[in-house]
C-alpha cells in the first residue's frame, strides 16, 4: 500500500526528531506521541523507532557528513530539511545492509517536498554528494576528542564514562556505549513463581535471560508487544533498568521497617522496597511533580504493592520535625544531569555536559542534608544519581560526611555481594558504567547513621 508521505515511517521519524532537536523535547515521550497519532503497522513502527533513535545516537557525526556534502560547508541547513536529511544520512551511513540507497534518498526527497518543496533540489544535491561518516577501527587508539566526535558524545561525558579505560580499548568501549540498551525488567515472586513465569515466557516465544548480576532482573530480547507478554497483567514484572533496581536493593529493607523513598517517580524503586517490606507497613514515596502521580498509582495497582505516594517537595517534607529520626531507611535518588541514561535517551550525549552537573550539585547537597534528618539512629541512607560526574556523586557525599560525623559510609559489596568487583570503588561506593555492567551509568553510596 502506498501511504501518504505524512504517514510513512521516515516522515514520522523526522517529525519526532524536529521536536527533540529544535525544542529540546524528551525523546521517548515525543516519539510515543507521534506514533500514537499515526496509523502505522507494527513493522513500520519498528522502522520509525530505529530511524529516530539511530539519528539521535549518531547525530553529530551525521551532521558533519551533511555539512561536508554542501557546496559551501559553512552554509546552514534549513531546519525543515535537517531532520529528513539526517534520517536519510543515517540509512546511508549505518543501515546500508538493510535499506537500499535509492530508497533512502527517494523517500527523503518525498518528505522534503512536503515540508519545503523549493529546497528539494538542494537536498537532492546534498544526498547525492554524501560521503560515509568517519569510522574508527577497534583495537586502534584515538584521542578522546576524536572518539567523541565520531561516536556523537560531548567529550566531557565520554571522558567521565571511560575514565581508566586503556587507550587501545577506547574504540571498542565506544561501540558498546552506542549499542541499543537492554530491555531489563524486575520480576516479583518466589522461586516457584519465577520458574512458572519463565516457562510461560518460553511457551510464548519470548527470548530472555537473567541479568548478569542483578537478582530477579531479566533481560528481554524479543517480546512483541510488552503488554501481551505473560505475567504483565498479573503484575509478575515491570520494566526497570538494573541500576535503578540496585538503588532499592542497597537499602536492605527488612519487614516492618519505616521506609521513605524521596524523588520517587515513576515508582519502580518504591515497588522493590514495598516488596521487601511486607504487608504491615507502606513505603512513603515522596514526589514533587503532581503529573507523575498517575503513573505511580498505575504501577502500584498492577503490581499489587501498595506504597503510599505523597506529592510534596522533598526539602519541605523533611522540614517537619515530627518526621525527624523516625525512618529506618531513606532512599534519595536525587535529580541530576541524567547523563548516565544516554543509551536510552541518546540525545543526552550531545545536549548535556559537565556544566549540567555543576548546576545540579547544590540542590543535591541540600536534598541529602534534608534526607538525613529523617533517618533514625542505626538507620540507613542511600544516595544515588544517574550520572557519573564526580560533582554529582562522590563530591556531594564527601561534603556531607565531613559535616555529618554521625554518618559513616558502608561498603556496597557487603550489602550486595553479587555486584561485579569493577562496579565497587575502593571507598565502597558504586559506580556503574554501561559498557561494563549492562546498566545505566549510576553512582550510589550507602550511609549508616550511628
Amino acid at each position: 500500500m502506498n501511504l501518504p508521505v505524512t504517514q510513512t515511517p521516515r516522515f514520522i521519524a523526522g517529525k519526532a526528531l524536529e521536536g527533540v532537536i529544535f525544542h529540546n523535547a524528551f525523546s521517548g515521550q515525543t516519539l510515543d506521541l507521534c506514533l500514537q497519532r499515526s496509523r502505522l503497522e507494527a513493522q513500520d513502527v519498528a522502522l520509525t523507532t530505529e530511524l529516530f533513535y539511530g539519528v539521535l545516537r549518531w547525530k553529530p557525526a551525521l551532521e558533519q557528513t551533511l555539512k561536508q556534502a554542501c557546496k559551501n560547508p559553512k552554509s546552514k541547513i534549513h531546519k525543515k530539511l535537517l531532520p529528513h536529511l539526517l534520517v536519510a544520512a543515517y540509512q546511508l551511513g549505518y543501515l546500508q545492509d538493510r535499506i537500499p540507497s535509492y530508497a533512502a534518498v527517494n523517500e527523503a526527497l518525498r518528505c522534503i517536498k512536503k515540508v519545503k518543496a523549493p529546497l528539494t533540489g538542494f537536498a537532492n544535491a546534498v544526498l547525492r554528494n554524501l560521503k560515509p561518516p568517519e569510522k574508527l577501527d577497534e583495537g586502534k587508539t584515538a584521542s578522546m576528542q576524536k572518539a567523541a566526535n565520531v561516536f556523537g558524545f560531548d567529550v566531557s561525558i565520554l571522558e567521565t564514562v571511560l575514565e581508566g579505560t586503556p587507550p587501545q580499548e577506547t574504540i571498542a568501549a565506544c561501540q558498546k556505549l552506542n549499542e541499543r540498551p537492554s530491555l531489563t525488567v524486575r520480576a516479583q515472586g518466589n522461586d516457584a513463581d519465577l520458574q512458572a513465569w519463565s516457562e510461560a515466557l518460553q511457551e510464548h516465544g519470548v527470548e530472555f535471560f537473567p541479568h548478569p548480576w542483578c537478582p530477579q532482573a531479566f533481560v528481554f530480547q524479543r517480546t512483541g508487544k510488552l503488554t501481551q507478554v505473560p505475567g504483565f497483567e498479573a503484575g509478575r514484572f515491570w520494566v526497570q533498568d538494573a541500576a535503578s533496581q540496585l538503588c532499592a536493593l542497597l537499602c536492605q529493607v527488612k519487614p516492618d521497617d519505616r521506609v521513605v523513598d524521596l524523588c520517587a517517580a515513576p515508582g519502580g524503586k518504591s515497588l522493590i522496597l514495598q516488596s521487601q517490606l511486607g504487608p504491615k507497613q507502606s513505603v512513603t514515596s515522596v514526589e514533587i511533580a503532581p503529573h507523575k502521580e498517575a503513573r505511580m498509582l498505575e504501577n502500584r495497582a498492577r503490581m499489587n504493592l501498595p506504597f503510599t505516594p505523597v506529592i510534596a517537595d522533598a526539602l519541605t517534607y523533611a522540614e517537619d520535625a515530627e518526621r525527624h529520626g523516625r525512618a529506618d531507611v531513606v532512599l534519595l535518588d536525587a535529580p541530576c544531569s541524567a547523563t548516565g541514561t544516554f543509551r536510552r535517551h541518546p540525545e543526552i550525549k550531545w545536549q548535556k555536559s559537565r556544566a549540567n552537573a555543576l548546576e545540579a550539585c547544590l540542590l543535591q547537597g541540600q536534598l541529602l542534608e534534608s534526607a538525613a534528618r529523617l533517618v533514625k539512629s542505626g538507620g540507613r541512607l542511600v544516595y544515588s544519581v544517574c550520572s557519573l560526574f564526580p560533582e554529582e556523586g562522590p563530591a556531594v557525599v564527601q561534603a556531607f560526611l565531613q559535616k555529618n560525623q554521625d554518618f559513616t559510609s558502608e561498603n556496597a559489596k557487603d550489602l550486595a555481594p553479587y555486584l561485579p568487583d569493577t562496579a565497587v570503588e575502593a571507598d565502597g561506593w558504586v559506580r556503574l558504567r554501561p559498557h561494563l555492567h549492562d546498566a545505566d551509568g549510576f553512582f550510589m553510596a550507602a550511609l549508616k547513621k550511628r
